[in-house]
């Protein structure tokens, strides 16, 4: 987003609708930049399954491990953690077993996750132009 300035937001979430699950990448932007983006993030997502950055990596170990304990701070955020569980019959991972994997993971487990992720990314552009 800084380097090519060609949004004014982009992020990205995993949803659990289904078993399986959807990974989404999301941005909002000009019509006139749509293309250039569609083929930036493309090759974002080939970067990712051979090159994080050690800080990069420390960053999201960190994040997941705050998003996790701050979440259990509210009802509603163990609500949500407990939904995204029960839904599919398994219980809740202790915040200790949680804090244990995080730690135990290497860039190496993943970029070899993400390889096999991302292998053939499937990408829509949904333009939603809002009546006048």
């Amino acid at each position: 987003r800084e380097q090519l300035g060609l949004c004014y937001a982009v992020g990205m979430q995993y949803m659990t609708p289904c078993a399986q699950g959807y990974h989404s990448e999301y941005s909002l932007l000009d019509a006139s930049n749509v293309q250039t983006a569609y083929y930036a993030v493309l090759e974002e997502f080939e970067k990712l399954k051979s090159s994080i950055s050690k800080d990069l990596f420390e960053t999201a170990k960190s994040n997941l491990l705050f998003g996790r304990s701050r979440s259990a701070e509210t009802a509603s955020g163990v609500g949500a953690q407990a939904d995204a569980y029960f839904d599919y019959g398994k219980t809740i991972i202790p915040f200790e077993e949680y804090l244990k994997g995080i730690q135990s993971l290497s860039i190496e487990d993943v970029q070899s996750f993400i390889s096999g992720y991302l292998k053939d990314p499937k990408l829509a552009v949904v333009n939603a132009e809002l009546p006048q």
